[in-house]
């Protein structure tokens, strides 16, 4: 999509002048004086013609009562650079929709124009937006008291209504939306955002706003109906994990020996290890959960849980582990319900049922009467009929290890090692020579290898899956701005009370709806979803995200085929913070002046300037404000 972004202002001379500023500005104004915090930096202002003059944008905004959602929604959007210039120079003149039937009749804009001189002028420690509130509350009665409102929800407003009363578009043509005809992703977006553009085109339309493409797939199993729809976003608001929400890394065992283990890290609601095994069948493409198996080794042993186990019990085990302590693998193909489904038990009873059981191998090196576990086990998928002696249990073995490319041949004399039953990995074992594979009690089977040498082939290498983004997950409750974006983009079925019409089928269904971006604008906000609502509670999610300040890359996140406009990194200079409680708080703002590239606190009428981006604080974060770098 192609938007025109000026270049921001580098030279004080850009800036209107004092004659026009004073002339035009509305708003009350005070002086630099004694309200202007002490710890100030003396480069941010001087003293001219007899009083004190800052640096531009240095300008804080006094509280009305209850107005610091408002503040510091205005301070993030107004040390947006690109936005702040385009007022500065006044070419919203030029653009200025007075007869736009949904928008406020160019008074927002103008406002907005007249308090950013203000902020900018250089000659004020901080502003009174009495004239710009007046405004803004003709037009939406919800901010014209003085309630605490939420700031996502006026910085939303704010964009609407420039856009409305800066609109090029003044006689909006009736679009008619063609048939998709499964006609490629890449076509129906453009025809759809140049139909958006048909009615909309703006400054806020160049800056803000992307395409997300909306996939609506019916779960019924004659129907299987795919709806897929794009439309523009002007920002994107993120779930944040649930208090209970556990990230998970466990190794994944393809059944195929040539295929190379992945590391994965999976973020999950720690319900059973049925919604584990299916969250892992999903990542990696296997048509069921009921093709994998959930092991759990350590010292005590190796254990293969049922379905119905509780994922936060297992993981208590050790909290501070970050280590990979689950294993799945995947089975050669898909058992039957009565067959193996978690532990011994089980693998006893499917035995006699179907005469198949699954065993984990496990590889070990002894070595001065000590014993150490190499590299990964697999598990063997065993047709006992087929396993007469030892010596068929040995060949099964041995053409695994063949298939896996740890030996060459079977039959080679360089091949030494003994096949055990065993308690647990490390515990006493009781070698099989001689005695039927029929006969064996232990849990697992271990295969001891004697030389050295072996090691390096056995302790094969973790590759991680593709499909997880390089964040360095752990089983630390620790979030990222990415783990955000991932539940974004997550796969989430609808509820009862909000069921989607499925054409196809003339059925009401619980429809599974999946987000993916699209396109990326210029200016991207990021909404975290901080508060959350029901017909029973309401909360406040106290948690911190980390975030990037420098280098966010979206390019793992735009679904966009083809070459993009400009590589997707941002950078951040914006933050509205809310610290606090649900019913009351506080909002801050943190913002960085595009001019002279420092960091500054905007709390409410007071200013300060950071010693550098390393303090700021990430706690409260509630709209990040990102630019996107230039090519």
């Amino acid at each position: 999509m192609n938007r025109s972004v000026s270049s921001p202002l580098t030279e004080p001379e850009d800036y209107p002048n004092r004659k026009e500023l004073i002339s035009e500005s509305s708003n009350s104004v005070v002086k630099l004086g004694d309200r202007y915090p002490q710890n100030h930096n003396e480069k941010d202002h001087s003293t001219t013609n007899g009083y004190t003059r800052v640096s531009y944008g240095v300008c804080g905004l006094q509280n009305l009562g209850n107005t610091c959602f408002m503040n510091s929604g205005l301070q993030c959007l107004a040390h947006t650079g690109p936005l702040t210039e385009y007022f500065l120079k006044n070419k919203y003149k030029e653009e200025l929709n007075k007869t736009n039937p949904l928008g406020m009749k160019g008074r927002v804009a103008s406002a907005y124009a007249t308090l950013l001189r203000d902020i900018w002028s250089g000659k004020y420690g901080y502003v009174t937006p009495s004239n710009f509130k007046l405004i803004v509350g003709q037009f939406a009665p919800q901010f014209s008291g003085y309630r605490q409102h939420d700031s996502q929800e006026f910085v939303a407003f704010l964009l609407d209504g420039l856009h409305e009363d800066l609109n090029r578009v003044i006689d909006k043509p009736y679009i008619t939306t063609k048939d998709f005809d499964n006609r490629p992703d890449d076509e129906i977006a453009r025809e759809q955002w140049e139909n958006h553009l048909k009615r909309n085109r703006s400054i806020i339309v160049d800056l803000f706003q992307g395409q997300l493409k909306s996939t609506l797939r019916c779960p019924e199993t004659n129907c299987k109906n795919v709806s897929v729809t794009f439309d523009p976003f002007m920002y994107l608001s993120l779930p944040l994990p649930l208090k209970t929400t556990l990230k998970i890394s466990l190794i994944f065992v393809p059944s195929n020996p040539c295929e190379k283990r992945s590391l994965l890290f999976l973020k999950i609601e720690p319900l059973k290890i049925k919604d584990l095994k299916e969250a892992v069948a999903k990542k990696m493409g296997l048509v069921s959960h009921k093709q994998i198996l959930i092991g759990d080794m350590s010292d005590d042993g190796f254990y293969f849980y049922k379905d119905n186990k509780n994922l936060d019990s297992f993981l208590k085990k050790d909290p501070k582990s970050t280590s990979p302590k689950l294993y799945a693998f995947a089975l050669p193909r898909i058992i039957k319900k009565e067959e193996v489904n978690g532990d011994t038990e089980n693998s006893r009873a499917a035995e006699k049922k179907t005469n198949t059981v699954y065993v984990p191998v496990f590889h070990r090196l002894k070595k001065d009467n000590s014993i150490r576990i190499l590299g990964c086990p697999f598990v063997l998928c065993l047709e006992l009929d087929q396993i007469k002696t030892t010596m068929d249990f040995y060949s099964k073995i041995s053409d695994y290890l063949v298939q896996s490319k740890i030996i060459e041949c079977p039959r080679s004399d360089e091949y030494l090692l003994t096949v055990y039953t065993i308690e647990s990995p490390s515990g006493r074992s009781i070698p099989t020579l001689g005695i039927p594979i029929r006969g064996f009690s232990g849990r697992a089977i271990s295969i001891d290898w004697l030389i050295d040498k072996y090691e390096k082939l056995i302790a094969q290498r973790l590759e991680t899956h593709s499909t997880v983004k390089v964040s360095k997950l752990s089983t630390k409750s620790s979030w990222s701005l990415y783990d955000c974006l991932d539940l974004f983009l997550n796969e989430e079925k609808l509820g009862k009370d909000n069921k989607w019409y499925c054409p196809k089928c003339k059925n009401f269904t619980k429809a599974i709806k999946k987000f993916d971006v699209w396109d990326l604008p210029e200016i991207l906000i990021i909404h975290l979803k901080r508060f959350k609502f029901d017909k029973y509670h309401r909360e406040k999610i106290e948690m911190d995200i980390d975030f990037p300040i420098k280098d966010l890359d979206l390019s793992g996140y735009v679904s966009k085929k083809g070459k993009l406009s400009a590589p997707p990194l941002y950078d951040l200079y914006g933050i509205s913070i809310h610290m606090g409680s649900l019913g009351g708080g506080h909002y801050t703002a943190f913002a960085k002046n595009h001019i002279n590239q420092h960091w500054y606190l905007f709390n409410d009428d007071k200013v300060t300037k950071l010693s550098s981006d390393k303090a700021l604080q990430k706690r409260g974060a509630y709209l990040l404000f990102y630019e996107r770098q230039k090519k």
